[in-house]
């Protein structure tokens, strides 16, 4: 359904095959890419992220972030507890958009046959207020926010100082450090460091980087 409801919301400004409103199937390869400069608190985050489609003539170069609009779909609501599990899942379109600042999230109401009964368009930035008026304490941005902090604020304590930047020599590119982030429910975040790893066979450096991405954050650091 999801697919579907992408393609009767959207035209890539060509010609399609299919019935009347159908924009063309969706071609997982093409995708509107965003990167964004950002902080959670007093860590620097660059943040990158797919977005299902922007409001913009087709072919516009750059239609800007404040164009940018998440698509999703959703059962339609006939009880109480229909509108309560669908708060609970605007936690996640709220925390995807939010993130990336992607301020439009329409929603597709669809029957159990998968008709199309009726869109919602929310703004990302009132979702927590909505929610809130609506269901008390079902969930607040704000630990969430906390939560990540923390994380990050953990990494980068922890797994910066192994960034290959901070231990090269001038000569060759550093052994790449592994580590594993284990996240348990109700339990909270680990994080192992599992060794390092050289370089391989195929004379490749071992990091999950692109060796050309590194070498060249090496060259800066070193001009």
């Amino acid at each position: 359904m999801g697919y579907a409801y992408e393609s009767y919301s959207t035209t890539t400004g060509e010609a399609a095959d299919g019935p009347e409103g159908w924009g063309g199937d969706v071609n997982t390869n093409v995708q509107v890419g965003v990167v964004v400069r950002s902080a959670i608190g007093d860590v620097p985050v660059c943040l990158g992220g797919e977005v299902d489609c922007v409001r913009a003539r087709p072919g516009s170069p750059n239609p800007g972030l404040e164009a940018c609009v998440e698509l999703k779909t959703n059962k339609v609501i006939e009880s109480e507890r229909h509108d309560a599990v669908f708060h609970k899942k605007l936690l996640k379109h709220w925390a995807q958009s939010f993130l990336l600042g992607v301020e439009t999230v329409e929603v597709g109401f669809r029957t159990d046959s998968g008709i199309l009964a009726s869109r919602h368009t929310f703004d990302t930035a009132t979702i927590p207020a909505l929610v809130a008026q609506a269901h008390g304490n079902t969930w607040s941005p704000v630990p969430c926010l906390h939560f990540l902090h923390a994380v990050l604020a953990m990494l980068v304590r922890h797994v910066l100082p192994s960034d290959p930047v901070e231990r090269y020599n001038g000569r060759e590119i550093p052994p790449a450090v592994l580590w594993r982030l284990r996240f348990t429910p109700r339990g909270g975040c680990e994080l192992f460091l599992l060794g390092e790893v050289d370089t391989g066979d195929d004379g490749r450096w071992g990091g999950i980087l692109p060796e050309d991405y590194v070498a060249w954050r090496l060259e800066r650091a070193g001009a």
